[in-house]
Parts: C-alpha cells; sequence; structure tokens
C-alpha cells in the first residue's frame, strides 16, 4: 500500500435513528520514517444529497421516458375499448334478459371496466394526466376515500387530522387515486386484519429537503397513512415507486408509480418508511394554497 491512495465513494454510515449517510472516502496509509504504518490518514465527504438527488433524476427520467410509452399505448387501447364496449352494449339490449348469453356479457363487461381502469391508470401515470385543480380542504377528501378503500375489511382505522388543515390546490380525483391504492396496499399487507392510522397536519419544509422539481414553495399539507402490516424488506423499497414493479403476484406494478406520478404533478413529493414485521408508512407532502375554498358542501359531512 506504499504511496497508495485509496478512494471509495460508497461508505455507509447507519445513524441510531435508521438514517443512512453516504460519504465519498479518500485514504492513505500514514508511515514512520522506516516506512511502518502507523495509522491512516483520510478525508470524507457527506454526499448523502447527492447521491439522492442522483437517484431522483434517474428516477424521473425513468418515469417520464415509460409514461411516453404509457400514453402512446393508452390512447389507442382506449380507442379500442370504446369499439368494443359499444358492440357489447348493443348486444345486451337484443338479448332476454334472463338468457345465458346476457350473463356472459355481463360478465365481458365486468372485464371491459377492469381492462378501462386500468387504462385510466396508464393515461394518468403519462404526460397526459394533467390534474384539473381546485381549492379544498384535504380532510374530507382523506377520509371518504380512506373509508371507501377500506370497505369490507377487517382493518381498525383510526384519524389524527387537524381541524385548521391549509388548503391546497388539486385535482380530487387524482389525489383521492393516490390514497386509494396506499390504503389497497395496506389492506393487502394486513391479511389476518390490523390497524391504519391516518394523520394529515400543517407543515414546514426546509428548503435543503425539497426534491429538485419543487420550486420556492415550504408550505405543505403532510398525509400520513401508517399501517401494521408485514413491511417492506429493505432491498426493495427503493424501488416500490418504479413502473410495472410489484411484489404481488396479481400486481400490475402502477398503482405507487402512478401515486408517484400524481404527486408530482402536484409539486408535492411522497416518500416511505418501513419495517419488516412492523409496517409501512408512507408520507405525502402537498403545496399549501393562500387561497380560500368556495364550495363547502363536501366539508360538511366530514366536519
Amino acid at each position: 500500500l506504499r504511496g497508495e491512495t485509496i478512494s471509495n465513494p460508497t461508505d455507509y454510515v447507519y445513524a441510531t435513528d435508521g438514517t443512512v449517510y453516504v460519504y465519498d472516502t479518500i485514504k492513505r496509509p500514514l508511515r514512520n520514517k522506516s516506512g511502518k504504518i502507523i495509522g491512516l490518514l483520510g478525508i470524507s465527504r457527506d454526499v448523502t444529497e447527492k447521491v439522492k438527488l442522483e437517484a431522483t433524476i434517474q428516477r424521473n427520467q425513468k418515469l417520464e421516458s415509460i409514461g411516453i410509452l404509457a400514453g402512446g399505448i393508452a390512447h389507442d387501447f382506449n380507442n379500442l375499448l370504446a369499439g368494443i364496449f359499444g358492440y357489447i352494449e348493443i348486444a345486451l339490449n337484443l338479448c332476454p334478459e334472463n338468457s345465458n348469453i346476457t350473463l356472459y356479457l355481463k360478465k365481458a363487461l365486468s372485464a371491459f371496466n377492469r381492462a378501462k381502469a386500468l387504462t385510466i391508470q396508464l393515461l394518468t401515470f403519462s404526460k397526459g394526466g394533467a390534474p384539473i385543480k381546485k381549492i379544498i380542504n384535504l380532510k374530507p377528501l382523506l377520509m371518504a376515500n380512506v373509508q371507501f378503500s377500506l370497505s369490507g375489511s377487517n382493518i381498525s382505522v383510526h384519524y389524527n387530522i387537524e381541524d385548521d388543515l391549509w388548503m391546497t390546490e388539486v385535482d380530487e380525483n387524482q389525489v383521492g387515486q393516490v390514497i386509494d391504492n396506499i390504503v389497497i396496499n395496506a389492506v393487502q399487507a394486513m391479511p389476518a386484519g390490523g390497524n391504519l392510522v391516518v394523520t394529515a397536519k400543517n407543515t414546514i419544509v426546509n428548503s435543503k429537503q425539497l426534491p429538485i422539481h419543487q420550486n420556492t414553495e415550504n408550505r405543505f399539507v403532510q398525509i400520513s397513512l401508517k399501517d401494521s402490516g408485514i413491511g417492506i424488506p429493505k432491498d426493495l423499497i427503493t424501488r416500490i415507486f418504479d413502473p410495472f414493479f410489484s411484489t404481488k403476484q396479481k400486481g400490475t406494478g402502477l398503482g405507487l408509480s402512478t401515486a408517484f406520478s400524481i404527486i408530482q404533478k402536484h409539486r408535492g413529493f411522497i416518500d416511505v418508511e418501513s419495517s419488516v414485521g412492523v409496517g409501512s408508512t408512507f408520507i405525502i407532502y402537498l403545496p399549501a394554497s393562500d387561497k380560500q375554498m368556495t364550495d363547502t358542501s363536501v366539508w360538511e359531512e366530514f366536519k
């Protein structure tokens, strides 16, 4: 090792709170006059944020490329589905109500609806799914979608939502889809039952913590969905937002990637914390708005 410099850009340090820091380290042996190694000299640079930035750029590029492909396929597929739906509707109108043919046509229509839902996911994931925003309070939207997604399940839900949440400017359908996808994942992660804790609060985010696609906002409404499920292994947690990646045998791998894309289009960001055997927490940040909500009809139900 005489005179040799060793550079290791991937030294990892694990903090007691579970945070992982990445260091770029340069080391050299320290020798005395006779050439005997008596120590080690080194310089370490904390490159954690740089590594996160590079990972975010790579993920965004991957999402953009696949989004363009998914959008093209979805538009063509949607046109084909329109024709199929039309012929099924005509056939249903021509068949007796209680015939076997009607039964089979209704099953075909059910399969058609599942295909249509997949197409909507693809369109939302692609660039064509631009949000149609309006000013809302997230509390009623959050509670309504959580309750709907938990219907028929054996999951107990606990709410911890601040009464004075800041207003947000969002597409209700798209953000509702994000909540649905995360809650459905939580239900599947708790097949024997469990608990889901839903938290929403106002928060100020440090500018250094903001992703690269964010602009100057630092006021956010933070939504946390914490389950008591099986958790996500550390070697998979960095891939869960990748398109078409799924740990489920029957999963499409579009649910969480669509959620990631939707939140990004709202100039927000999403993160996950998980421990195997303990559960997972998905944390969503949506920019707060200074504007006031005009339609309060939905709010009254959950006030």
